[in-house]
């Protein structure tokens, strides 16, 4: 089964190349003429699709390197998984700092960490993961929160602009 797990990881990085370079392509493109069907029809579901198969990969590169044991996970196997839990936290920060921000994605990520902590059991990834997803959503949605909400009176408006 280990052979298994290598093939299915090297199809999973053919998969993943293959969604990136369609979905940076499409980012690539000018975003004043998409339309709003193209958005829903075609970007939105290559956005999430990419966040998902990103959050595989790591998962499954995880399940490939890392050896199964009675009880638990060693101090090293902690550091690695903690290490690729904050790799997806500042995949979440590039997917919104990058162009106009991808929302979609950044929350596909935001929910993997979720889900991290919802089955983990070891404590401190399985914390790690919550304070985790906590910040990076909070990230995603401040724009939102603070356009919704924020102030502009003369104290607080940009300067130029």
């Amino acid at each position: 089964t280990t052979d298994h797990a290598f093939f299915a990881l090297f199809a999973l990085f053919l998969a993943t190349g293959a969604v990136s370079l369609i979905y940076y392509k499409l980012k690539d493109q000018d975003q004043e003429n998409v339309t709003l069907l193209e958005r829903i029809v075609l970007h939105v579901p290559f956005s999430l699709y990419h966040a998902w198969i990103f959050a595989l990969l790591i998962v499954n590169v995880f399940a490939v390197v890392s050896p199964i044991h009675e009880d638990g996970p060693s101090v090293f196997q902690i550091v690695l998984s903690i290490a690729g839990l904050c790799f997806i936290a500042s995949t979440v920060i590039g997917y919104i700092e990058y162009k106009q921000g991808d929302v979609a994605g950044a929350l596909v990520l935001s929910w993997y960490l979720f889900g991290v902590f919802a089955y983990q059991d070891q404590p401190t990834i399985h914390w790690t993961s919550l304070g985790l997803c906590i910040a990076v959503t909070a990230y995603t949605l401040k724009p939102l929160v603070l356009r919704l909400f924020g102030r502009q009176t003369g104290e607080t408006a940009p300067l130029l602009g």
